[in-house]
């Protein structure tokens, strides 16, 4: 029987596509990563290397980077990674995608002589600012410690500062960073609450309890912090538009998930798994015509993934089905 029930295009996408963020870690071993590296320039850099740590089968062989500045580590299981790159003449950078499936993403790596600066992304309270000497001391020593992904002597300097000086917010929301990386997540999420409640303007914090509370899936307890992170700043990162749309999507609201899912899209236009959520969000609410696209555009960006075939049986259901309504839209007419 060659005509496809409606009411199993929603399901068969959300089985098929959403299984990357649904399964057991151990329920796939074909998964890959491919990293970009990139000076600030937007140009490629040669010869970087590249260590992917969590993975016993990548642990301490590293790779490195071609002419065109990108190397793909295949053969993964879904699970935590850190990712470390360094290159002659640049700084290192860390990165850690805290649920890495496949994916392509993109590492800037900085000249030497720009390495060392640092954004802040919280708002300072008054009572960080009265913190004492020893307790700053140990604080910068922390996060020193974060960005060369030393991440358990972050949380010792971490915990010393608010030994110093109780009232630390930054203190804490770095300790629940360290914590975070380390896998030890309801310590963080215990350090980050404990940020909030000293500095709500924390927006590392906020974020950081949104992305926690998402993975957890207690959606309606992440919404008032992710939206508290929003309020924290006017230009929002990639990352809080993505977690917004988790939160909207585990929440069914559709249409939010929907326009958060794009903006997070628009800012981070090659990780795969925004094309596949969006793509599902647009068949929930059998949008069909627009979740072809968002399929069409993951076989695009990540074409080497290990649900590429999938994805590609799924397209041609979904095209078979919105041929049919215009058919029978036409023959009613």
């Amino acid at each position: 029987m060659k005509r496809i029930a409606v009411s199993m295009i929603g399901p068969l996408l959300l089985c098929a596509l959403c299984a990357q963020a649904a399964s057991p870690a151990s329920a796939e071993r074909d998964l890959y990563l491919e990293v970009t590296v990139k000076d600030e320039a937007g140009a490629p850099v040669w010869r970087a290397e590249i260590t992917l740590e969590g993975f016993p089968s990548w642990e301490g062989r590293p790779a490195h980077t071609g002419a065109e500045g990108w190397a793909v580590f295949t053969g993964l299981a879904k699970g935590d990674y850190r990712i470390r790159v360094s290159a002659p003449h640049y700084g290192s950078a860390v990165y850690e995608d805290h649920l890495i499936t496949s994916d392509n993403i993109d590492i800037v790596l900085r000249r030497e002589s720009e390495s060392g600066k640092r954004s802040g992304a919280s708002s300072v309270s008054l009572a960080d600012l009265a913190a004492p000497r020893k307790a700053q001391a140990e604080y910068k020593k922390g996060m020193a410690h974060l960005e060369k992904g030393r991440y358990e002597k972050g949380r010792q300097a971490f915990l010393a500062a608010v030994a110093a000086y109780p009232a630390y917010s930054a203190a804490y929301a770095g300790l629940g960073t360290s914590l975070l990386q380390l896998r030890r997540r309801e310590e963080a999420l215990q350090a980050f609450e404990r940020a909030v409640k000293l500095n709500n303007g924390s927006y590392d914090a906020q974020l950081s309890i949104g992305l926690i509370r998402n993975d957890q899936k207690r959606y309606g307890e992440a919404y008032p912090h992710l939206q508290a992170a929003a309020a924290l700043r006017s230009n929002h990162p990639w990352q809080l538009h993505y977690e917004m749309g988790r939160t909207y999507y585990g929440l069914n609201r559709l249409p939010e998930a929907e326009k958060s899912f794009q903006q997070a899209r628009q800012a981070r236009p090659r990780y795969g798994n925004l094309y596949l959520l969006l793509a599902n969000t647009f068949a929930l609410q059998q949008k069909y015509e627009y979740a072809i696209p968002e399929l069409e555009e993951f076989l695009r960006v990540a074409p080497a993934s290990p649900t590429a075939d999938e994805v590609r049986s799924k397209l041609s259901l979904l095209r078979a089905e919105v041929e049919r309504q215009k058919n029978e839209a036409l023959n009613s007419q």
